[in-house]
């Protein structure tokens, strides 16, 4: 396989094999990656050759569901690991998969550029064709937009629901992969946060209670991992749970608690049960 790598591109067929022969593997001996000497030849084989295949092929939603039949088996540790794996063969010099790169790029860039809550529909099952097989290129880009732009959260979330189920677990290791870059998280004033980190926190949040299916582990280990760690502005990241709490949890959380609140909190164990069962209100969903 490490010979063939980005041939076996051309034999749809044998692709389609290959993952269903591990499919089966899997489904057979699910701790069969617990030996290192395993584990080893499976990554190479899924993150350097047959991963990177599927970026060569057409717009068609079979061989990505295929795909995500053999990795849906495997723990997200794992799938994240193949997946960074996968995003860095981007940066390669195979000349191929160079040309391929640009292209998909520029296909979703222009669509992108059109996208708006009133197209949602053409333009979201165009790109989600462009995305079946190529979810790393395209969806990086998407989270991009939405840090720079907070009024494309909606038509980005919109268009999700024409994605396959590898390009939604792809999305939730970029949320991943996006959260934990070292970025400033503060502004020069020290007090306000970045207006990326509201974006994505806000986008996170809504993405996991519109799409409840995609596993949440992930981004909860990267959050506790990030507040253990001794970086100053590692707390800014409560936000993302904050905009978790209130969108999955259905409570929303005053920012700026009124003197009736305060007073409330004041009060004995009984009273604090009572005041916050009446006075926070359901989020909107």
């Amino acid at each position: 396989m490490r010979i063939l790598k980005y041939g076996l591109a051309r034999f749809r067929a044998t692709f389609i094999q290959v993952t269903r022969l591990l499919d089966k593997y899997f489904q057979k001996y699910p701790d069969a990656l617990v030996d290192s000497a395993e584990n080893e030849s499976f990554v190479s084989i899924v993150g350097e050759c047959l991963l990177p295949c599927l970026s060569y092929f057409d717009g068609s939603s079979a061989l990505p569901n295929e795909m995500w039949n053999m990795l849906s088996r495997l723990p997200y540790l794992k799938r994240y690991e193949l997946y960074a794996l996968w995003k860095s063969t981007h940066h390669g010099k195979d000349p191929g998969y160079l040309a391929m790169h640009l292209s998909v790029k520029k296909k979703s860039s222009n669509t992108l550029k059109r996208l708006t809550k009133d197209n949602v529909k053409l333009y979201g099952r165009k790109l989600s064709k462009i995305a079946h097989c190529n979810p790393i290129l395209v969806l990086d880009h998407c989270i991009n937009l939405v840090e720079g732009y907070d009024n494309l959260i909606d038509p980005v979330l919109a268009i999700l629901k024409y994605m396959t189920p590898l390009s939604l677990d792809v999305l939730s290791y970029l949320l991943v992969d996006h959260l934990l870059k070292p970025r400033k998280r503060l502004k020069s004033d020290g007090t306000n946060v970045m207006h990326w980190l509201q974006s994505l926190a806000s986008f996170i949040s809504v993405f996991y209670r519109k799409y409840y299916n995609v596993e949440i582990k992930g981004i909860l280990f990267a959050l506790v991992s990030r507040l253990q760690c001794d970086e100053p502005d590692s707390s800014m990241d409560l936000i993302v749970f904050k905009k978790l709490i209130e969108h999955m949890g259905g409570v929303e959380i005053p920012s700026e608690p009124t003197e009736d609140q305060m007073e409330g909190f004041a009060g004995g164990k009984t009273l604090m049960v009572l005041y916050l069962a009446t006075s926070f209100t359901m989020a909107s969903i």
